[in-house]
């Protein structure tokens, strides 16, 4: 089975992801097409996307007036249109 990739930076999906994409290899958000000489189909509806990425941040324990870090996991949402939604201009 193949995995669905990115078409411009080539990095392949993960995750819950790769089954909200299994229609279709190529994939590339609106400015990634539009960069790359492409026009979105008139029409066309974006597939939404999850990105997690993993971050901390610093506080101040009120007892004992350290500091400490702690973990945090940011989500990020993206539109992402298949190689049939788009015309080469």
């Amino acid at each position: 089975m193949y995995t669905p990739k990115n078409k411009f930076t080539g990095k392949e999906y993960q995750g819950q992801n790769v089954a909200r994409l299994a229609a279709d290899r190529e994939w590339a958000t609106f400015i990634q097409w539009r960069d790359n000489g492409y026009k979105i189909k008139k029409g066309s509806k974006g597939t939404k996307i999850f990105v997690y990425a993993p971050s901390s941040k610093k506080v101040i324990d009120k007892k004992t007036k350290q500091t400490k870090s702690i973990s945090l996991s940011t989500a990020r949402c993206y539109s992402l249109f298949n190689s049939h939604q788009v015309d080469q201009v």
